[in-house]
């Protein structure tokens, strides 16, 4: 494997773990600057999902407590939250994964996507300013409040609108507070990447060998270090301040890329 190759997976894998849980969309960042670097690789689409695998780990570490009691069952109620919010997701994603992989990851989407998430979260902020009863503990998370989550949540099988930003948008819309939202969509975020790796790379196997593979290896170690840090960052900003920052970068972020991306 060339050294071009290498450097251009280590760039990624620490924009997709900087990004994976910032509510400003890995998936679209990967493609922008993917396009940038000419990252333009028969499997890079797998490339881009696959090295997930390490922010997915970088969540497991953070939150192993939760985990292990879970894994312990001695915490049904929030295994039970996180199974049903991750359904809607699961299903969908399971039926048009294949058409979303091969007719929406196009800069038009990517950046349209990014302008409505940043719309939503403009909204949601003003609606969090009025309501002052909230859910502030992932374990006191209803049943109801974990469905609707998933629901909101399904807006991310679009390229660009961000996972970790459609489980916030909605955890606050449906009475969460922000850091409990925030919490909650990383836990989430276990079973939705871990499902959308092992589908891509199911759908895209043949593209995966031993020539690439110090590619991919390159980017899940980078993906889990940046996303590590940004674990712990989020959850202490997100404690003080809104969602205003990230609408803002979204808004701008997306006019680039469609600006470019009709360049291209």
């Amino acid at each position: 494997m060339d050294t071009g190759s290498s450097l251009k997976a280590l760039i990624l894998g620490l924009i997709e773990g900087a990004t994976e849980f910032l509510p400003i969309s890995s998936t679209g960042h990967l493609i922008f600057f993917g396009n940038l670097i000419r990252f333009d690789e028969e499997y890079s689409q797998v490339f881009d999902i696959s090295i997930q695998s390490g922010a997915l780990l970088a969540v497991v570490l953070f939150y192993r407590k939760d985990f292990v009691n879970i894994a312990k069952f001695r915490d049904r109620e929030l295994f039970l939250s996180l199974t049903l919010a991750f359904l809607p997701i699961g299903v969908f994603g399971f039926l048009f994964g294949r058409f979303i992989l091969e007719n929406l990851f196009d800069t038009f989407f990517v950046g349209l996507s990014f302008i409505m998430g940043a719309l939503l979260m403009l909204h949601v902020e003003f609606l969090h300013r009025k309501e002052k009863r909230r859910v502030n503990n992932v374990q006191n998370i209803s049943k109801n409040h974990a469905i609707k989550i998933g629901l909101v949540q399904t807006l991310a099988l679009v390229p660009g609108f961000s996972r970790s930003g459609a489980a916030i948008i909605g955890g606050m819309y449906f009475g969460l507070n922000r850091s409990t939202a925030t919490n909650f969509s990383f836990l989430l975020a276990v079973p939705v990447i871990l499902s959308a790796t092992i589908y891509s790379v199911y759908l895209k196997f043949e593209q995966i060998n031993l020539e690439n593979i110090q590619v991919f290896v390159i980017g899940f170690f980078a993906s889990f270090l940046s996303a590590f840090l940004v674990i712990r960052f989020l959850i202490s900003y997100l404690t003080k301040h809104s969602l205003l920052v990230f609408a803002v970068y979204r808004i701008f972020a997306g006019g680039l890329i469609i600006f470019f991306g009709n360049l291209a």
